[in-house]
């Protein structure tokens, strides 16, 4: 069984004592609450960079796929090969493949998302992988969850809805870029996003490595043949699931639970030396299989805000429908302020899109003015503000959470950054993988803290009165699609 490196592990509670002191507590609390729950890894805080612009994760992609010499690995929902820049990326891989026969890679996408128009990727990565036998790894993961519905004939289209491979893991050798974007156009070019570049971080590399080569035991292989046909790994279960597709169903989330449950306890916490200053805790979420770490984390940190009065709360996501409790959580924080940063109806990722698609940005608008009404009239309004995100010609995708100290507003000692948008469909449906990131470096803290207030430069407070007034202005027809879009969304928030 793969085993860290016991050097990357740490007490936090013997970070440097000269930080201050709201700050050591902080982290030291978080320690604390994730105790025997999630394996902490140490990382150089010299080591991580942010980016700040779609253009900057290109850049950094293509230099990852270019300076890669033993292992590449690219885990998206889904990976385009339709404009330029997407073909100019593909062809860099193809050729590092042929340059370099010591480099390995592993690419693993969302099966159903990709029949949508990835099929010409798919033939590319099959011929890549016959050509290069024992060094390419292509493969296409199915949600447990959607296997009765495949079973059933539903287009991938619907199988999307009730599930998706949602991780997002870039790792060239022992440099590793983490972000909720994926690899296609908008991302390259006006969906915004959060990206963290950790570099010369080999624990962290080889802990992300075999996620994504155990999360291969649940995929669809490219067959090596000259179609591009695909074949699932476990050919007894695909079997089963021919005949009995409700137990197949069942055996294979609990095989992928016990797989999660194991990589988050891989390894014991252990103590070394009192230079560390920075510990990443990596965590799962996948809901079909009873694998709930999203909720545990983010109201044990919402928990770990409201003890220390000195500290505020900022959360992020395009898609914002956190569920019940985190909303009750949040409410009840009693003297600290929480931020929450969601996206506007024209930047959300939706918008434009057709069919029913096109009414999902205003599903989120209810939501979160929903939220904001219920704000307003509680107690927790002066605490509580909601922010809408705007840049003309982009979309938001940016997603997470920060914790920071009220005594200097620009140091945030702990985030969550990863695929999840901590909301209920991340909670209920998807399969995901983040990361708390703890820091006592003060240089760090204030990278960190430079992230969050960029994201928040683009946004303008919601006051709950516009919507009031915007709501009575209407004119029948619209206050007939405000409330179809009421109802529908209350039907399919846990799919939202």
């Amino acid at each position: 069984m793969y085993e860290l490196r016991k050097s990357c592990y740490q007490d936090p509670k013997s970070w440097d004592s000269e930080v201050s002191i709201s700050s050591t507590k902080l982290t030291n609390a978080v320690a604390s609450s994730f105790e025997g729950i999630y394996t902490p890894i140490h990382v150089d805080s010299e080591s991580i960079h942010f980016l700040h612009s779609p253009s900057d994760f290109y850049s950094e992609i293509l230099r990852l796929v270019q300076s890669a010499t033993s292992r590449l690995v690219l885990a998206s929902l889904y990976f385009s090969c339709e404009s330029d820049r997407e073909r100019t990326l593909i062809r860099l891989i193809e050729k590092q493949i042929e340059k370099k026969p010591q480099l390995k890679l592993i690419i693993l996408l969302d099966r159903n998302r990709m029949q949508r128009s990835g099929s010409e990727f798919i033939s590319r990565m099959t011929r890549l992988q016959n050509q290069n036998p024992g060094r390419v790894r292509f493969s296409l993961f199915e949600m447990p969850s959607c296997l009765n519905a495949l079973q059933l004939g539903f287009d991938s289209r619907f199988r999307e809805f009730i599930g998706v491979f949602h991780m997002k893991i870039y790792i060239a050798d022992n440099n590793c870029l983490w972000s909720g974007a994926n690899l296609s156009e908008q991302y390259f070019s006006s969906r915004t996003d959060r990206y963290m570049l950790i570099e010369n971080s080999p624990d962290l590399c080889d802990y992300c490595y075999h996620v994504a080569r155990l999360l291969e035991l649940h995929a669809f292989l490219s067959k090596a043949s000259r179609s591009s046909r695909l074949r699932f790994p476990f050919r007894s279960l695909f079997s089963n699931w021919r005949k009995f597709p409700r137990s197949a169903k069942e055996t294979e989330i609990q095989r992928l639970q016990r797989f999660l449950k194991a990589l988050m306890s891989m390894a014991p916490q252990q103590q070394v030396s009192s230079s560390c200053d920075t510990v990443v805790y990596p965590f799962f979420q996948y809901g079909p299989g009873g694998v709930h770490n999203d909720p545990h984390v983010v109201n044990s940190l919402i928990e770990t805000v409201s003890k220390h009065p000195n500290c505020n709360l900022s959360l992020a996501s395009a898609y914002s429908n956190f569920t019940p409790p985190v909303m009750h959580k949040i409410s009840s924080v009693s003297d600290n302020k929480v931020r929450i940063l969601t996206s506007a109806l024209s930047c959300n990722s939706f918008n434009g899109g057709s069919g029913v698609t096109q009414l999902v940005p205003h599903f989120y608008d209810h939501l979160i003015q929903s939220f904001c009404s219920a704000v307003q009239s509680g107690s927790a309004h002066h605490r509580i503000s909601v922010w809408s995100w705007y840049k003309y010609g982009c979309t938001f995708h940016a997603k997470g959470l920060w914790v920071g100290t009220q005594d200097n507003n620009q140091r945030v000692p702990v985030m969550v950054i990863g695929s999840s948008n901590l909301g209920s469909r991340s909670e209920h449906c998807d399969l995901e993988f983040s990361m708390v990131v703890a820091t006592t470096n003060e240089k760090l803290q204030l990278e960190i803290g430079k992230e969050c207030m960029n994201l928040f430069a683009d946004a303008s407070c919601i006051h709950h009165e516009t919507h009031e007034k915007k709501s009575k202005d209407q004119k029948f027809t619209d206050f007939v699609f405000q409330v179809a879009v009421s109802f529908v969304a209350r039907q399919i928030q846990r799919f939202l």
